[in-house]
C-alpha cells in the first residue's frame, strides 16, 4: 500500500479506476453516486470519503483532505504526483467527456478517530461562483455510515458538518467566510443485505489431466464461482455440506454437489453435478444467504456465464425398453475416455436419473474425448453401455438407449442313449452383447436360464463325469420368448 501511494504507477492505477467510475458519476450526480459507492462498502470497517462534483463544466475547486497530524491527501507535488501522505488513502480524478476534471474523490480506509479538514482550493481560470456539490461519508457514532450532502455550493459558502462531542470522527470544511450553511441532506446509510454480483464458470478449476499437478486439460465445465457484494457466512452458503443437504443454491436443470467458500468470504465455488456449456443459457437461484451482521439476502436468480471453450456438444435422448416403452427414472452415467500415454481410463463426468418419461440430457459433452453412457434400470438392475463421439462443436446429438430384449433358454442334457445327465455345466454366450450365463443341470438333467439377450447364442454343455460335451448355436427370437432345446452330449474319446 505504501508503494502504491508513493509510486507513479499508483496514480496510473487510480486514474484507471476513476475512468471506469466516471460514467456513473456523470449520470447519477455527486450525491447519488457517492451513496451508491458507500452502500457497496458499508459492510466493511468504517471509512471516510469526500467527493466534490461540478454541476457542469470543470470543477471550480480542488479537493484535499487533511488529518489531525497535518498529513494531506489531494493536490500535486512539485513533480506533478498526487499527494497521498495519509496511510491507506487514495484519490480519484473523475473526468467528463471533454476530458475536464468534473469531480474529485478522496478515500481514507479504516482511518483513526479524530478531526479531519476538507480543504477546497480555487482552480485558476474557473469562475469562483460556479456551483458544485460536496458529499461527505464518515462513520457515525453508532457504527453505521453517515452521509452529509451540500448542494449548489459556491466560493462564498461556508458548509458545516455538525458533530456531537461524542462523535469519534469530526469533519470541518475550509471554503468561504459567510454564515454557516446547513447540509442539504444528512442521513445514516443502512447496510443493505448481500446481493449477487455475478456467477461465472471456473474452467481452470475443473480439468481432466493425467497428473495431479498438470496445468492444462479438457474442461468439462462443472465448477462455477459466485461473487457476492459483501462477505457471507459459511453456514448460510452451506460451506462443505453434504450434497443432499444443499438447498441455498438451485441451478437450473442441474444440482450443486459441493460448496467451497473462498478466503475473503465473498466468493463461493460450486461444484455442479452436470457440466455447464456455452450452448444452453442457464441461471442459478440463491436464497437464505446472510452477511456477517445476519442480514438475509432476498432470493435472487442470476444467469451463469459459461467461459469454457465451445469444443463440445449437447447430448440428449431417452432410456427405453426393447418394445419402445420408457424406463422411468433410469440412472444415466456419463464418462469420457482419457488417454495417458499407453493407458486409457474412463473418467466419470456425471450421474443422475432420467425423468418419468426416460428422458435425459447434458448441456455439454466434450468433443475431444470419446464419450460413453451407461444406463441402469433401477428396478431390474438391467444396464446398457453406449459409446459415441461428438463430431463437431455445437452439435445437438440424440442418443436413445435401448435396453436389450430378453428371454429364457431352457432344456435338458442327455447322453447318446437319451438318458438325462445330472451335474452338466451349461454355458451360454450371447452374440448380441458378448455376455455369458451359466447353470448346472439337476437330477433330471434339466436347466433354465432367464434374462438372456434376444439374438443368436452359442451354447456349450460339458459333463466331466460322463466325459461328454456338445457345442451348438441357438437363438431367442423375441423379448419374453422361451427357447427350449434338449442337448445331446457326445462322448469324448480319451
Amino acid at each position: 500500500m505504501i508503494l502504491r501511494r508513493r509510486s507513479v504507477r499508483g496514480d496510473v492505477f487510480a486514474q484507471a479506476v476513476a475512468d471506469v467510475m466516471a460514467p456513473d458519476f456523470l449520470q447519477l450526480g455527486a450525491s447519488a453516486f457517492h451513496q451508491s459507492v458507500a452502500n457497496k462498502v458499508s459492510y466493511r470497517p468504517g471509512h471516510i470519503s469526500i467527493l466534490v462534483g461540478a454541476s457542469s463544466g470543470p470543477l471550480p475547486y480542488t479537493l484535499s483532505l487533511v488529518d489531525a497530524q497535518g498529513r494531506v491527501v489531494g493536490g500535486v507535488d512539485v513533480n506533478g504526483k498526487v499527494i497521498k501522505q495519509i496511510p491507506f488513502s487514495d484519490y480519484l480524478n473523475l473526468k467528463n467527456g471533454a476530458g475536464e476534471v468534473a469531480g474529485q474523490m478522496a478515500f481514507l480506509v479504516a482511518p483513526p478517530a479524530g478531526a479531519y479538514t476538507v480543504r477546497l482550493t480555487p482552480v485558476d481560470g474557473v469562475p469562483a461562483g460556479a456551483p458544485f456539490s460536496l458529499s461527505v461519508v464518515l462513520p457515525s457514532g453508532g457504527g453505521s455510515l453517515r452521509h452529509v450532502v451540500f448542494d449548489s455550493l459556491t466560493g462564498g459558502s461556508a458548509p458545516v458538518v455538525l458533530s456531537a462531542p461524542t462523535d469519534p470522527y469530526r469533519v470541518s470544511i475550509e471554503l468561504g467566510a459567510a454564515a454557516a450553511i446547513a447540509p442539504s441532506t444528512d442521513t445514516i446509510l443502512a447496510d443493505p443485505a448481500p446481493s449477487v454480483i455475478g456467477v461465472v464458470q471456473q474452467g481452470y478449476a475443473d480439468q481432466l489431466t493425467c497428473e495431479a499437478n498438470a496445468q492444462e486439460g479438457p474442461q468439462p465445465g462443472r465448477v462455477v464461482g459466485v461473487l457476492f457484494s459483501e462477505e457471507v457466512t459459511p453456514e448460510s452458503v452451506q460451506d462443505r455440506l453434504r450434497a443432499d443437504l444443499i438447498t441455498s443454491f438451485d441451478p437450473e436443470a442441474n444440482r450443486v454437489v459441493s460448496v467451497a467458500l473462498q478466503p475473503g468470504g465473498r466468493v463461493v465455488f460450486l461444484a455442479l453435478r452436470d457440466p455447464l456449456g456455452p450452448f444452453i443459457p442457464r441461471s442459478l437461484t440463491m436464497s437464505g444467504i446472510s452477511d456477517l451482521r445476519g442480514q438475509v439476502m432476498a432470493p435472487q436468480s442470476t444467469p451463469m456465464e459459461s467461459t469454457i471453450p465451445d469444443t463440445g456438444g449437447v447430448v440428449s435422448g431417452r432410456v427405453i425398453n426393447a418394445d419402445g416403452t420408457a424406463i422411468p427414472f433410469a440412472n444415466v452415467r456419463l464418462f469420457s475416455l482419457l488417454a495417458c500415454g499407453e493407458q486409457q481410463a474412463w473418467v466419470g463426468i456425471s450421474s443422475k436419473n432420467a425423468d418419468e418419461q426416460g428422458r435425459y440430457s447434458w448441456d455439454f459433452v466434450l468433443r475431444e474425448l470419446p464419450a460413453r453412457i451407461v444406463a441402469v434400470d433401477s428396478e431390474t438392475k438391467e444396464f446398457r453401455d453406449v459409446r459415441f463421439n461428438v463430431q463437431r462443436s455445437g452439435q445437438r446429438l440424440n442418443v436413445d438407449i435401448v435396453m436389450l430384449g430378453r428371454g429364457t433358454f431352457k432344456g435338458r442334457t442327455l447322453n447318446e442313449q437319451g438318458l438325462p445327465l445330472r451335474g452338466t455345466s451349461v454355458r451360454i454366450t450371447s452374440l448380441t452383447d458378448q455376455s455369458q450365463y451359466g447353470a448346472v443341470t439337476d437330477a433330471s438333467g434339466a436347466f433354465e436360464m432367464a434374462r438372456i439377450p434376444v439374438g443368436n447364442l452359442l451354447v456349450e454343455a460339458v459333463n466331466t463325469t460322463a466325459n461328454a460335451r456338445v457345442f451348438v448355436s441357438e437363438n431367442i427370437r423375441a423379448a419374453g420368448e422361451t427357447t427350449s432345446r434338449d442337448l445331446v452330449l457326445l462322448n469324448v474319446e480319451v
